[in-house]
């Protein structure tokens, strides 16, 4: 930017810049020194740099890093995925208590677990009560990602696009954490093809202990009163395709919450397959005795009521919208 020196009076229009290194004294302006990157100026009234008067904004454009990292995401495996055109969720009024046990869970960030693991066997509603709670904490800006896997759904059983799917919504409920994944992943452009250990660390961990302290000052000057994104959503592990990457998912998540000292927390829903069961064993070992709960779904009088309403709830459906199905 050497061409800027001594300026007096520059005005600049819809110019296009290539920097190597950037004065980082330059107001209203988010760079990264001694990196490439594209810049673009846009017009902005007022700017001082030194005694000259400088008439535009530098804005970083190009993430090289963050579109590297959409290619190797699972989009549908998100909350909100078209591909799943008809989520499952629970009916108004059923599975009432047990949804609030998670919320009370996810509320009380200094006295409750870092992970929850939710299980029980298939056709217990697993999915239901995570699409369920994971909208609940989206609509209260408490969700920070989520990864509902899946065998019937492209790329949602491949559990090595787990943890860069959850760092591109990491950038979404964290903005000030995109610069340091772009960073990471241009240091590193193979990174994607390195373990899942390793990814976690660049893409998750380093980026979150960048913004930590910015999170603590806030917490403390809010007394405790500001909310921001805590839950991280992983649905039907049992369901990943391979066994190996199941129970390593487990333990990195177990590192990750050892290793981070914000208030995390994982809701992982699966069935109790024998892998599994033995990997939150461990994990259970490893980890203090509160940073691990199991939530088992089991069937009990309050399942049977909710599983009476809901088939109450779609018999007056077909009275509704299929009428002539039914005997005169």
């Amino acid at each position: 930017m050497s061409f800027l020196n001594n300026a007096q009076n520059t005005l600049v229009h819809g110019s296009n810049f290539t920097a190597t290194q950037v004065n980082p004294t330059i107001y209203n302006a988010e760079v990264t020194t001694n990196t490439q990157h594209n810049y673009h100026a846009t017009p902005l009234k007022g700017a001082f740099v030194g005694s000259a008067f400088i008439s535009f904004l530098i804005r970083e454009v190009d993430f090289v890093g963050v579109d590297l990292l959409h290619q190797h995401t699972s989009p549908a495996a998100l909350l909100d995925s078209r591909a799943r055109r008809d989520p499952p969720r629970c009916m108004e009024g059923t599975r009432e208590a047990i949804i609030q046990e998670i919320l009370d869970w996810l509320r009380q960030l200094t006295k409750s677990s870092s992970i929850m693991w939710l299980r029980g066997p298939a056709g217990h509603g697993k999915t239901a009560l995570e699409f369920t709670v994971a909208e609940i904490c989206k609509r209260e800006g408490l969700l920070i990602g989520s990864f509902f896997f899946s065998n019937r759904i492209a790329n949602c059983s491949d559990g090595n696009l787990l943890f860069a799917t959850l760092a591109a919504q990491l950038m979404q409920a964290f903005p000030s954490t995109k610069r340091y994944i772009d960073k990471a992943i241009n240091h590193d452009p193979l990174i994607f093809e390195k373990s899942l250990e390793t990814q976690m660390k660049a893409l998750i961990v380093e980026p979150i202990q960048h913004i930590a302290t910015m999170a603590r000052i806030l917490n403390a000057v809010t007394f405790g009163r500001k909310s921001y994104p805590t839950l991280i959503v992983i649905d039907g592990l049992d369901e990943c395709a391979d066994l190996d990457v199941q129970d390593e998912i487990v333990r990195i998540i177990g590192d990750l919450v050892q290793k981070l000292r914000l208030p995390l927390r994982f809701l992982i829903a699966s069935r109790p397959e024998p892998n599994l069961s033995k990997a939150f064993e461990k994990l259970q070992v490893r980890l203090s005795k509160d940073s691990l709960s199991t939530l088992i779904l089991t069937e009990d009088e309050l399942s049977r009521r909710d599983i009476q309403i809901y088939l109450e709830g779609k018999f007056d459906e077909l009275r509704t919208h299929h009428s002539y199905l039914l005997p005169e």
